[in-house]
């Protein structure tokens, strides 16, 4: 689960809340476990790649 969807459903929950829909709300942080899919030799080659050329491959910097 990204960050940004987990932001966005305690939104939701403080909103409802706060409106009286939702009789409490909690605040912890959830759980986030991430299982590697990738070796370190393809992050490593991933990582290595310069700025210019991920432009020229069509990615943009600020989606990842």
């Amino acid at each position: 689960m990204i960050w940004s969807y987990v932001l966005l459903l305690k939104t939701r929950e403080l909103a409802q809340y706060l409106v009286g829909k939702r009789k409490a709300i909690e605040f912890i942080k959830p759980k986030y476990a991430v299982e590697r899919q990738d070796s370190e030799d393809v992050r490593q080659k991933i990582l290595s790649i310069s700025y210019t050329d991920w432009k020229k491959m069509g990615w943009n910097a600020a989606v990842i």
